[in-house]
C-alpha cells in the first residue's frame, strides 16, 4: 500500500514521514503487503497514515474504530 504526501515535502522527508507512521500503528512489518491481504482493521490503520501524511489540519473520520477490537480500538483513539 502506498502512501502518498503532499507536494510540499520530498522524498526523504516522505519515506521517514511514513515508516515512522506505520511503525507508530504497528503496520510496518504489512508495508509491502497487497492491501487485498491485510484485515478491514489493519486497512482503516493504513488509512490513519494516509490522512497524517498529508498534514491535513481537520480530519473527517466516518467510523474510524470500524472492524477494530477492543484493543486496537482503544490504542488507536489514543494515537490519533
Amino acid at each position: 500500500m502506498s502512501l502518498k504526501v503532499s507536494n510540499d515535502t520530498n522524498k526523504e522527508d516522505h519515506n521517514e514521514l511514513s515508516t515512522s507512521l506505520l511503525a507508530a500503528l504497528s503496520l510496518d512489518r504489512f508495508a509491502e503487503r497487497h492491501p487485498m491481504t491485510i484485515s478491514g482493521g489493519r486497512k482503516i490503520a493504513f488509512g490513519y497514515c494516509c490522512m497524517n501524511c498529508t498534514k491535513c489540519k481537520i480530519m473527517a473520520l466516518d467510523e474510524p474504530t470500524s472492524g477494530l477490537d477492543y484493543t486496537n480500538m482503544y490504542n488507536n483513539e489514543l494515537k490519533l
